[in-house]
């Protein structure tokens, strides 16, 4: 095969929420000119020419490699290969460097549970706030409940509205808290028996 393929990076590191989680990075290349083309494969590794890595990634002309160590420098190549297994020189090479992301986000809710009884309850999750680069925070949340409105103005008869809120304690430890309050949701004319409950939900991703 005397095809020498063309090979380039065509996207950059994926984001990740985790400052130490691996990722990814898609290739793509021209197709090999060669009429019995079987399939394609990628080879990468640490240093130019040193591939301790390789895909088969089929008869496709663009391919996502995963599971890259952030922080770790990768040489990529692609070979192409026919029908009889023979194999064509290493393309050019592509390098990337999987950069340490510096931004690292966690999504604070609560999960509110409500119904006449345990065994008939809604469940709606409610995001409320973002908190960058603050991984190690300790939270805790209270469920407020209210015939009053706990952000807005208050509607002329209280009496038909039940609000649904909660405060949220976030910081670096306990006796160095932030408090902040929320309304999640609000009912008109609830059952006079209606349960409520609050569940913190802490997660990297939105919701």
């Amino acid at each position: 095969m005397k095809t020498k393929l063309f090979f380039c990076l065509i996207t950059t590191l994926i984001f990740a929420f985790n400052l130490f989680a691996a990722s990814n990075v898609t290739l793509a290349w021209d197709p090999d000119t060669d009429t019995n083309i079987a399939g394609y494969k990628i080879y990468y590794g640490p240093a130019a020419g040193v591939y301790t890595n390789t895909v088969d990634v089929g008869n496709v002309t663009n391919a996502t490699i995963s599971s890259l160590v952030t922080g770790t420098t990768y040489h990529f190549a692609a070979t192409a290969y026919d029908t009889s297994a023979l194999e064509s020189d290493y393309s050019n090479e592509a390098i990337f460097t999987n950069t340490v992301s510096n931004v690292s986000i966690t999504y604070v809710g609560v999960k509110v549970d409500y119904g006449t009884g345990f065994a008939s309850l809604i469940s709606v999750p409610i995001m409320v706030m973002s908190i960058t680069n603050n991984p190690g925070y300790f939270y805790n949340e209270y469920l407020i409940i209210t015939n009053n409105p706990i952000i807005g103005i208050r509607p002329m008869d209280t009496n038909k509205y039940v609000y649904v809120g909660t405060m949220i304690n976030y910081g670096p430890g306990i006796i160095n808290l932030t408090s902040s309050t929320f309304q999640l949701m609000a009912f008109m004319n609830p059952p006079n028996n209606q349960f409520y409950r609050g569940s913190l939900i802490i997660t990297n991703h939105p919701f």
